[in-house]
């Protein structure tokens, strides 16, 4: 039995060995990599990722690249089959927050507070 508890023991402590030998810092600096961007005249924007203000959010401080946008139905389908792609388009991409910018769209048939969505 004792002999038992030593073995376990022994194994015990070549796993830890071996677990603390893999997480060991590398004392290779060599292998490592300094990466520094070039300057930029402004900060770094998150092109298309994270950050996506609201189109009506008012004045945005901080660079992004997507804006993002509530639309109802209706504003696309004024009457059943009579789609208004184009004029919601111009509408919309000409604000001056979306203005050159990717749009995500969220269209909605019903929304807390606000009228019907549906055409």
């Amino acid at each position: 039995m004792g002999n038992t508890k030593k073995s376990g023991a022994k194994a015990l402590l070549a796993i830890w060995a071996s677990t603390l030998a893999s997480v060991a810092p590398a004392e290779d600096h060599q292998a490592l990599a300094f990466v520094r961007p070039a300057s930029a005249p402004g900060p770094l924007d998150n092109p298309l990722k994270g950050y996506c203000p609201y189109v009506t959010a008012g004045e945005i401080h901080r660079p992004y690249s997507m804006s993002f946008l509530y639309t109802s139905w209706k504003e696309l389908e004024p009457t059943e089959g009579n789609y208004a792609f184009e004029a919601w388009e111009k509408k919309e991409w000409s604000h001056p927050r979306a203005k050159g910018k990717h749009l995500v769209i969220r269209v909605y048939a019903d929304y807390p507070k606000k009228p019907s969505g549906l055409p």
